[in-house]
């Protein structure tokens, strides 16, 4: 009775129905644009609170845009995995736009020419995946399966001669970094995800490819230090006795990607420190004090952020 006497009051007031009708289909339009995939009762209580309907009306309404699916779409548990859903509630419905679900399909056609043997097919794939990323932004999704594929191109760019190409290793890796940094989405194979990446920075000995455009190292690094692995030390003190561009290794090195896997080998570059203060490396020594002090102070900005996973 309160509801009917609610909605008896709105119309007394002079709000006009269909006017309600617009405003409910704009929010619904905009809050699935900002937000591509949002749970069905998220989504029916933020429009409750944005359109100032009831929840009967919000539901009825929502319900009949689902049977005729002109404009919004049901993601079931059957399909969790291809969106990076991770609910184990086998119930729960995940609302998104007809286009996203259109826009996953395409992304689909692009991921058979990233599993093509034709390092051509593979090339056109990694630039349209690039160009498909920058157009939709938030509205595409890649599972840890297609994550997987990535990182096995990777792999095979160190070994076919027409995959070793800087371009193509870095917008991989950029796709790869977003994925996991945005969406904490993650290949699949763990341990062979970070075998392929040791690889690969291997590959680029020395940090001289700073002026270089396409310069796959920073992302190589970040990545490793999400995962907190101690590649990232050993490159670090690498860099800091090779490299001839040392002020930009702070730039690397000193982040919150890799401020957690620096913050807990504090013991292992002590022992660095004291060697390169017996050898006089008075540069090296005071970049990476810089590169310390910048990565402790970072990790203790983390811990009074959202961001507990760069550092639990």
């Amino acid at each position: 009775m309160k509801k009917a006497k609610s909605e008896y009051k709105q119309k007394s007031e002079g709000i006009d129905i269909q006017e309600n009708d617009i405003d409910f289909g704009i929010e619904l339009t905009n809050t699935l644009y900002a937000n591509p995939i949002v749970r069905k009762e998220e989504l029916i209580k933020y429009l409750v609170k944005k359109v100032k309907l009831s929840r009967r009306t919000v539901e009825r309404r929502l319900r009949a845009e689902l049977n005729v699916q002109t404009k919004i779409v049901p993601i079931r548990s059957n399909e969790f995995d291809r969106y990076g859903i991770e609910n184990t509630n086998k119930r729960a419905i995940y609302i998104a736009l007809n286009e996203t679900k259109d826009l996953t399909k395409y992304l689909d056609a692009i991921f058979k020419l990233l599993k093509s043997k034709d390092a051509n097919d593979v090339k056109l794939g990694v630039r349209k995946l690039r160009d498909y990323q920058f157009t939709y932004n938030r509205r595409y999704f890649l599972d840890r399966v297609q994550l997987n594929v990535l990182a096995d191109i990777l792999e095979r760019s160190l070994e076919n001669s027409e995959l070793n190409d800087d371009e193509l290793r870095n917008t991989l890796l950029m796709i790869l970094f977003n994925a996991i940094a945005s969406n904490h989405l993650y290949p699949s194979n763990k341990g062979k995800f970070l075998a392929i990446l040791r690889n690969l920075l291997d590959n680029y000995p020395t940090q001289e490819f700073f002026n270089k455009a396409n310069n796959p190292i920073p992302n190589l690094i970040q990545i490793l230090g999400i995962y907190r692995d101690k590649k990232v030390i050993e490159r670090l003190k690498q860099d800091l006795l090779i490299c001839s561009q040392q002020a930009l290794v702070s730039v690397v090195y000193g982040n919150k990607f890799t401020a957690k896997v620096i913050e807990d080998s504090k013991d292992d570059l002590l022992e660095f420190e004291r060697k390169l203060q017996k050898e006089g490396k008075r540069e090296a020594l005071d970049y990476l004090d810089g590169v310390q002090r910048q990565s402790a102070t970072t990790y203790q900005d983390l811990k009074r952020t959202n961001e507990k996973w760069l550092y639990e």
